[in-house]
């Protein structure tokens, strides 16, 4: 199955909203009454949110300065863009943030990988957690896995870690609690965990 990128331009996928098109028609006068398209807000409310319904395996969000809301279960979703905010992302199997500048909240995530420089991702749970880029913030509220921290000066949380491997240099790591098996190859990292199997 080939992926769809939610680009927002007069070719647009269709499931998708033209948020352009959209932010201009959202309310019409005609013959003196205002005409509100259902469900939709308007047009002041919405300029640059765009709705992105996961019907298929993967979704490339490139739009710079997007602000997304996903819904659906997700495959693979690849951001891009940079200064892109995903205010809610669904349950999904892979999260590859790879823009700069990226905001994303999301619900439990099997797989990310964090390249581009200075994005915010926050996630419930992850299985497998890797933080290639630098000064990224990632935070799991939830279990985490197993996180690999390849990139430099980045920061990563979770509520519980089970493994951690840091081949980084100068990031910050920490876990809340239970045991944590850690093997640190890098240098000037800080990494407190409750207890280290």
């Amino acid at each position: 199955m080939t992926g769809v990128t939610a680009k927002h331009s007069v070719g647009t996928y269709s499931r998708y909203v033209d948020i352009k098109r959209i932010s201009l028609s959202t309310s019409a006068l005609v013959a003196g009454v205002t005409l509100t398209l259902p469900g939709v807000a308007p047009a002041e409310a919405t300029s640059s949110l765009f709705p992105v319904d996961c019907q298929t395996n993967n979704v490339v969000l490139d739009e710079d300065g997007g602000n997304y809301q996903l819904y659906g279960t997700c495959g693979v979703v690849t951001v891009t863009g940079d200064n892109v905010t995903v205010a809610h992302l669904p349950a999904t199997r892979t999260l590859v943030v790879e823009g700069q500048g990226d905001t994303i909240n999301g619900k439990p995530v099997d797989r990310v990988v964090v390249r581009g420089r200075g994005n915010q991702v926050t996630v419930r749970s992850s299985r497998i957690t890797r933080v290639a880029s630098p000064g990224s913030t990632v935070r799991v509220t939830g279990l985490l896995e197993t996180a690999r921290v390849t990139g430099d000066r980045s920061r990563l949380r979770a509520e519980r870690l089970t493994e951690l491997f840091v081949d980084g240099d100068r990031n910050v790591v920490r876990a809340d609690r239970g045991q944590t098996l850690v093997s640190n190859d890098g240098h000037h990292n800080r990494i407190s965990v409750h207890r280290r199997a």
